[in-house]
């Protein structure tokens, strides 16, 4: 078999398996017999898994099974390479637009079920088009083990120590 395969699904009986190429788009083959299906985003021997980054029941088939990209806190603007489906609605006009799930690997100084506020210590607004969570600057003078030494919005420095004052605790 080729290095690289196009997106395939599996079909198998106890003697043989059928593989049939669906899509243009080339997907990395898995030596241990797994396909890429770029349709729903799946892998696995049955496509029974949501691909890296991806959420959803590839079980149910279909759109309604289909996984869909992390949103940590948007597809455009994502601060995790991983989540889990905590609940799958299947009932109503906006079933799938209701789906939840928890973003499980934010990047360092983002947190939130969806990476969507910057962890403490940090600054900024990830849910702006291209916002980051930036370290606070306060020049080493505060209590590393103290919360809130920041303000997450702001970046300014809150509880400055050792007779230091200003935005980054820059004044004696």
């Amino acid at each position: 078999m080729e290095d690289n395969v196009r997106s395939a699904h599996v079909r198998s009986t106890p003697t043989r398996a059928i593989r049939s190429v669906v899509r243009a788009q080339t997907v990395r083959y898995d030596k241990h017999k797994q396909f890429g299906s770029i349709a729903h985003n799946t892998t696995g021997v049955r496509c029974e898994l949501c691909l890296p980054g991806h959420y959803g029941n590839p079980s149910l088939g279909g759109e309604m099974g289909a996984c869909r990209p992390c949103a940590c806190p948007t597809i455009e603007n994502s601060h995790s390479t991983e989540c889990v489906m905590t609940q799958l609605v299947v009932a109503g006009p906006a079933a799938s637009q209701e789906d939840a799930y928890v973003c499980t690997a934010c990047d360092r100084g983002y947190e939130g079920n969806k990476c969507e506020v910057c962890a403490d210590g940090f600054f900024g607004d990830p849910m702006e088009i291209n916002g980051t969570c930036k370290e606070c600057e306060c020049n080493d003078n505060i209590d590393l083990m103290a919360i809130g030494n920041c303000d997450t919005k702001t970046g300014i420095c809150l509880k400055c120590i050792g007779d230091t004052r200003g935005e980054h605790c820059e004044v004696c």
